[in-house]
């Protein structure tokens, strides 16, 4: 948790997850603990959000008077050419206090080169603006700086010496008791990275205190890719996990995903991250899922540079025009109509803004952002994160959701507020989804404490793709493709149709939608096809939220011909926060041959 003083600041606005994100669903792939609901097994019910809604509300962040949000910046360098736990490099007046303290904490603390960079440039700009710098230009810094770890948090300490000018030598040999004690009191746990910045001048001094928790260990990565454009991603999770995988941003709007090593076995990986070869940067990020969780975690985000170059300015990126509000109640339709506006640009279809899901998150956005600045719990965090994927108001049935949170000070611009989001590939994942075609949005908007009242601006959304009557036909034959590509690989023939018993195929899927247990409607499948074909078949049930994951028993695989009648209905079990595909397939051999 992240504490505040007036002459101590202790913050990072990133939260565990990093810009944009507060983690994500791990794909359909991804290993899960055996459950009949799927991942929808683990989303809290509504009884919990209700409990947590119940609670006063949080106070508002005070917090935006001490930031300062730029459009640019440059940094000072130099930066490390490679990301990983490169041990600092001294030379400077702290030596010895830095030194006598990571001692006490071996094995939980080491000192960082790029640590200390983060903490460079993060005092520079407190120094410069008399302010902490924005999400946004302190993740650039962190990149850029190439650390290792979950993004990483500071404190700011600082020391007036009236009518003398001290240099960093000078405060160090008359501050390095203090500066010792700050130390001890701020780096706390473990294993974390760690960053010191002195800045003296004009009668004070000033110590920057950076540290990152260590989630990942990894191998030196080059901030260049090589020949093959790809980026290497090889080490070992600090945390146990069930799953561990990355996404890599890719031109203005795409993601891809990074290909892991089959040698690779948890707690190592490796992973092969494909960057655009005309981009200047790209953001990888390595999420983990950890046991008896739904969510994933971000353990590192790294900058990369495609075509090399220094690289040393931050620029925000311009995705929508500029839009300021000034209500909190006008920003999701202003958020989903500018959000629209970049999905136009990238060919994707528009969003529909839920109105009874976004009551909802209106209602959970505080909660939530009191658990990023520290004013709660990262369980309240994670809780409300998951009840907004999970949808209960929803208008329709919910096949898949993603979330993404964002947040801005110093403006109530919703322009920046995106622009802020979408540069990383959890948010893209979220706000740029093909599929999606519902948003809610749960809005954050207020003034900073002190005498000089600052705005800051917040959202936390989720997408929602939805389970559709006009696709039922669609998914009908992605399965029998799924199905043919399965017996191919054995050696097989294609499935032919059961032409007759198709229209049985369709009633058994209306009684699905209608309520009927799928078994059920399976049996009287497997005995109205066997009569209406006068001959034996054979009948399989499936349910599932992604058909890519199905897997086909080797009664339908080995035969050397068979003919198929194939239903997709969709249920949503009561209690559950997303709908299920329910796969029924019908089966016999050709009529010239007998099952």
């Amino acid at each position: 948790m992240r504490r505040f003083a007036a002459s101590v600041l202790c913050v990072a606005l990133g939260c565990a997850a990093g810009p944009g994100a507060q983690g994500s669903r791990p794909p359909a792939d991804a290993p899960r603990e055996p459950s009949s609901g799927g991942v929808a097994s683990g989303f809290p019910g509504r009884d919990a959000l209700d409990n947590l809604l119940a609670q006063p509300l949080p106070d508002d962040a005070a917090l935006a008077s001490r930031f300062r949000e730029v459009d640019r910046w440059e940094l000072a360098g130099p930066f490390p050419e490679a990301v990983g736990a490169t041990s600092r490099r001294g030379g400077g007046p702290l030596d010895a206090e830095i030194d006598a303290f990571v001692a006490e904490r071996a094995g939980l603390v080491i000192a960082t080169e790029s640590m200390d960079c983060f903490a460079r440039e993060v005092g520079r700009f407190l120094v410069a603006e008399h302010g902490l710098p924005g999400n946004a230009l302190q993740h650039f810094a962190a990149g850029r700086c190439a650390v290792a770890t979950a993004p990483p948090s500071f404190g700011s300490f600082s020391w007036t010496t009236p009518g003398r000018d001290l240099d960093e030598a000078g405060a160090a040999a008359e501050l390095g008791k203090q500066i010792a004690q700050r130390l001890r009191e701020r780096v706390v746990g473990g294993p974390l990275e760690l960053g010191v910045w002195l800045h003296a001048g004009s009668g004070r001094v000033d110590l920057l205190v950076a540290t990152g928790e260590r989630q990942v260990r990894i191998d030196p990565v080059a901030s260049v890719p090589g020949p093959d454009g790809k980026v290497l991603l090889r080490g070992e999770l600090l945390r146990p996990a069930e799953w561990v995988g990355a996404a890599v941003t890719r031109g203005r709007f795409e993601w891809s995903k990074c290909e892991p090593g089959e040698a690779a076995k948890l707690p190592h990986f490796e992973l092969r991250c494909p960057v655009a070869a005309d981009d200047a940067s790209a953001w990888i990020s390595l999420e983990y899922r950890a046991p008896d969780h739904v969510l994933s975690r971000v353990g590192l985000t790294l900058l990369v540079r495609p075509q090399g170059g220094d690289a040393r300015v931050f620029r925000r990126t311009p995705y929508a025009p500029e839009h300021d509000v000034s209500e909190a109640a006008e920003l999701p339709a202003a958020i989903t109509e500018a959000l629209n506006a970049v999905r136009e640009d990238a060919g994707l279809r528009p969003l529909a803004l839920d109105p009874a899901q976004t009551r909802e998150a209106e209602r959970m956005a505080p909660y939530y952002f009191a658990s990023q600045l520290g004013a709660s719990s990262e369980a309240i965090g994670e809780l409300v994160a998951l009840g907004m994927m999970a949808g209960w108001d929803v208008d329709g049935v919910v096949q898949d959701s993603q979330f993404a949170w964002a947040l801005v000070v110093e403006t109530r611009d919703v322009s920046r507020l995106l622009s802020d989001a979408l540069e990383y590939p959890g948010a893209r994942m979220a706000l740029l989804a093909h599929e999606a075609e519902r948003i809610a949005v749960g809005p954050l908007l207020g003034e900073g404490g002190g005498e000089a009242k600052s705005p800051y601006l917040g959202l936390i959304a989720s997408t929602y793709t939805l389970f559709s009557e006009t696709t039922h036909r669609r998914d009908a034959e992605h399965v029998q493709a799924l199905l043919a590509k399965a017996r191919a690989a054995r050696g097989r023939s294609a499935p032919g149709t059961l032409d007759d018993a198709l229209p049985l195929a369709a009633d058994a899927a209306a009684s699905v939608q209608g309520g009927a247990e799928p078994r059920d409607a399976l049996e009287r499948l497997i005995e109205s096809g066997s009569r209406k074909l006068g001959r034996s078949v054979v009948g399989w049930m499936a349910e599932t939220q992604d058909l890519e994951t199905l897997v086909f028993p080797d009664d339908f695989l080995a035969r050397d011909e068979l003919d198929v009648a194939v239903a997709v209905p969709v249920r949503k079990p009561e209690g559950e926060a997303w709908g299920r595909y329910v796969v029924l397939l019908l089966a016999a051999e050709p009529a010239h041959r007998s099952l």
